[in-house]
């Protein structure tokens, strides 16, 4: 019996349990399809196979991310007006950058800066001194300057939704209509450098009413998502535009912004916080028949794997074990489908010979999601597919470290970035790297 069969017995039987999740009627009669079977597949790997990482393995990977924060700097546009922001890529033959009109975008660049800044404490605090600390401190005040610069220019001023305390980024700033996925990317930025101690006293966060704008586009019926704020948004919506990616990053908000509050006071009302879970429930019934009845693309498992990474982390941590679980088999699953995808199986696990066949943001981004599945396996005891997750990390390791290669030290941009793919490398790419960024953190921890 394949692993979603299993999903799917859980899900039924779970309806039982006196706090179970309010499913609709519909989920009991699902017909799960067989064509995305989650067989587990052989790995092999350069480096050594023990869970933890040793000594080398772990210099080897904070050396990548000393590089990849080197870059971010390198990539920080110091404006006149004193307000720094990010260039989006850069031409590392001529040493060219360029911004490009992405909101989701910059506010993803200034997010990824605030786990290139965690990291850099973290560097500070263990006493290494691979890079000399007067350098450590440049590039942290670089990229507070964007961070900082990055989220006053969004932050400005909102577009409100229904009432005064419900609210979306303003079209105006944006120059696009306001969606969900820019509120999430907003507040996972802010939640971001509220840890990392970039905002000033006095400054006011928006969180809170940017997580009440995502919850209010939650249809009651079956707990999709709608994806455009404004008058064109019916009540109803186009739930499925966008669906490998912004339902994700919207979940994965309303969970960071979750356990944000469990470590600052004020940074949601007590109505807002107690409505995210509930939401998390009804979206999770949506979503995973998305999954099993749409044959979903890799990359709709991408986000939803991190969302529901942190989801797992509440259920686990308030005795909901049983539906926690439940949970962690769906993520695996999810997980299993990435390392089965074309790129993982059959190019990236051939080693080093097949490298210029493959696209660097399918392995950063699969592997972004693959460091929270490592996590979620050994949090369940299944110590074989954390292996073999784990196996497939160090896969993508060598290969966004031989990709780093590709660019020379004196090149006049581009240095420690990542961008397309191939052996000669026409662009390095903010959102590419901030991927690498974000699984390297999560593996290192």
């Amino acid at each position: 019996t394949s692993l979603r069969l299993f999903v799917a017995t859980l899900l039924i039987g779970s309806m039982t349990a006196a706090d179970a999740f309010t499913f609709p009627r519909r989920a009991v009669t699902w017909n799960l399809p067989m064509q995305s079977d989650c067989s587990v597949i052989a790995a092999t790997s350069s480096l050594s196979s023990s869970l933890t990482p040793d000594d080398a393995q772990r210099t080897i990977i904070e050396d990548m991310l000393l590089h990849m924060t080197s870059f971010f700097v390198d990539m920080v546009d110091d404006v006149d007006d004193g307000h720094s922001r990010f260039y989006y890529r850069c031409i590392p033959p001529t040493g060219e950058r360029h911004h490009h009109h992405m909101p989701v975008r910059d506010l993803a660049a200034a997010w990824d800066a605030t786990k290139a800044l965690t990291f850099l404490q973290n560097h500070q605090l263990s006493g290494n001194t691979r890079s000399n600390s007067h350098d450590d401190e440049v590039m942290r005040q670089r990229l507070t300057s964007a961070v900082h610069g990055t989220l006053q220019a969004y932050n400005q001023s909102h577009f409100i939704v229904g009432d005064g305390d419900t609210l979306a980024l303003d079209p105006d700033i944006l120059q696009e209509t306001p969606n969900i996925a820019h509120s999430a990317l907003m507040i996972m930025a802010s939640a971001g450098a509220q840890r990392v101690s970039i905002f000033q006293d006095g400054e006011r966060l928006s969180i809170d009413g940017l997580v009440r704008g995502i919850l209010s586009m939650q249809r009651p019926s079956d707990g999709a998502f709608r994806i455009e704020f404004g008058d064109n948004c019916s009540a109803s919506g186009d739930v499925y535009r966008g669906i490998d990616f912004f339902p994700g990053e919207a979940m994965l908000a309303l969970m960071d912004a979750y356990h944000l509050s469990e470590q600052y006071d004020g940074i949601l009302d007590t109505s807002t916080r107690d409505a995210i879970v509930p939401s998390m429930e009804r979206a999770f019934v949506f979503y995973c028949d998305y999954y099993h009845q749409r044959n979903a693309d890799v990359n709709y498992n991408i986000w939803q794997i991190q969302a529901y990474a942190k989801f797992f982390d509440t259920l686990d941590r308030t005795g909901r074990s049983e539906h926690a679980r439940l949970l962690a088999t769906h993520i695996l699953c999810m997980c299993q489908d990435v390392i089965n995808s074309k790129a993982w199986k059959y190019e990236l696990s051939r080693g080093c010979s097949f490298y210029t066949n493959l696209n660097t943001v399918e392995i950063v981004c699969g592997l972004d999601a693959l460091a929270d599945g490592i996590r979620i396996a050994l949090a369940i005891d299944d110590g074989q597919m954390a292996a073999l997750l784990q196996r497939n990390a160090r896969n993508a390791i060598c290969f966004i470290q031989w990709m780093q290669d590709q660019v020379p030290f004196n090149s006049p941009a581009g240095y420690g970035g990542l961008g397309y793919g191939g052996v000669r490398v026409l662009e390095q790419r903010l959102d590419v790297t901030g991927h690498a960024i974000s699984a390297l953190t999560k593996l290192l921890r």
